[in-house]
């Protein structure tokens, strides 16, 4: 595949795949780990999707914030401050993100190559993922009030990901 033949397969509204994905180790990973991972890039405006994810985070009851924290040994306490930080979170206005920077092309809406290092960016919703490799993983520590935020954010609708990859590999990419 070409970039070209790239940016008409998105401009159609098309979802990737990357084979071979490439997760990199990181304080918890403990080493690589190979997946096929399928993205969709075709999403609204961030803004919107922090929009939306307010309005379902103001809307989830405070009864069910406890029962998440009970199951991550937490207080009413935590489970009250988890909600309001992740409410005031969203409330933010973002500034422009590191794609804004001229040395980025825009292939596509949340497609981006870096002119310098021939990177290809996917900002997008992961539609699945197949583990080809496993990996190893240290665990994570955290307190409850942060295993709780994290549970309130896992499927709001602004939690999207960045994936990359180097226009030699452009191989491992495919539409479907």
């Amino acid at each position: 595949m070409t970039l070209e033949e790239l940016q008409e397969g998105l401009k159609q509204g098309k979802k990737v795949r990357i084979r071979g994905y490439v997760k990199p180790k990181n304080r918890y990973r403990l080493s690589d780990e190979l997946v096929d991972v399928t993205i969709d890039t075709q999403i609204p405006a961030y803004e919107i999707l922090k929009r939306q994810s307010l309005t379902e985070v103001k809307s989830i009851p405070l009864n069910k914030v406890v029962e998440i924290s009970k199951k991550h040994e937490g207080t009413r306490e935590d489970a009250e401050k988890a909600l309001e930080e992740v409410k005031k979170s969203l409330e933010k206005t973002s500034s422009g993100g590191r794609f804004d920077d001229p040395k980025y092309k825009n292939l596509a809406p949340y497609v981006n190559l870096n002119t310098e290092t021939g990177d290809i960016y996917f900002t997008g919703k992961k539609v699945n993922e197949i583990k080809l490799s496993t990996s190893s993983y240290k665990e994570k520590n955290s307190r409850p009030k942060t295993l709780i935020k994290n549970e309130i954010k896992r499927d709001l609708p602004n939690t999207v990901k960045t994936w990359k990859v180097n226009k030699d590999n452009i191989d491992k990419i495919e539409f479907v």
